[in-house]
């Protein structure tokens, strides 16, 4: 069996160790989401919680409320967009900034989804 080299690393390898945890735990959650024919990403929660309570902001307030950076969220958002969960609007203050909503489909699905976290708060809790 191979040691495992972050283990050697000791306390300076602790953000490694961060980053394999979320990653198994992305890796768990979009298999969930496969495994229950749903067409969603789990970093797409966030975005989806926020704009269902907001219902239209700019990526900056998105990224500036959930703490991701800005090319995180626009990650996000264009694929939320591809999948047509998503749509954008010029803002009608300012037509260099864009407004996100969630689409028709988004809406429709959001019961779905928000039983799925409801259970995934419970068995964290």
């Amino acid at each position: 069996m191979t040691q495992d080299f972050i283990k050697e690393l000791g306390y300076l390898g602790f953000t490694m160790r961060i980053k394999r945890l979320s990653d198994a735990l992305i890796h768990s959650g979009r298999k969930l989401y496969q495994d229950l024919n749903l067409e969603i990403e789990p970093n797409w929660f966030s975005v989806f919680k926020i704009l269902e309570k907001h219902e239209a902001m700019s990526v900056t307030e998105i990224a500036d409320r959930i703490g991701l950076s800005h090319p995180s969220v626009i990650s996000i958002i264009n694929n939320m967009t591809k999948k047509e969960f998503l749509t954008a609007q010029k803002d009608a203050k300012d037509s260099r900034k864009k407004v996100l909503m969630l689409t028709e489909k988004a809406k429709q699905e959001l019961p779905t989804y928000n039983a799925i976290w409801a259970s995934g708060d419970l068995a964290m809790q």
